[in-house]
């Protein structure tokens, strides 16, 4: 493992005293296998929570996946034609 660790950001700040910072990346996943209709974001997006982030098509119905929260986009794991299983990853957020 490097150091620091990617979740991890510090830093001295100008008084000398140490800043550290925890990110939490969320992963958002399949729920279950689909194929991929639409990705509606770019990674550095920032997007709000209960925002479209893709779409997905399961027995002929789309399945919208939204963001939980708010955060930044920092991984697409898919694009738009792609076929996902359960479990897979989609988007990661932080």
């Amino acid at each position: 493992m490097t150091w620091p660790p990617r979740w991890w950001r510090g830093g001295a700040h100008h008084d000398g005293h140490v800043r550290q910072e925890l990110v939490v990346t969320r992963q958002i996943t399949a729920a279950i296998a689909a194929s991929v209709v639409r990705v509606d974001v770019a990674e550095g997006d920032m997007v709000s929570a209960d925002q479209r982030l893709v779409t997905l098509e399961s027995m002929k119905m789309e399945i919208p996946v939204v963001a939980g929260a708010p955060g930044r986009v920092v991984r697409v794991g898919v694009e738009a034609g792609d076929t996902v299983l359960e479990g897979d990853l989609l988007i990661a957020i932080e």
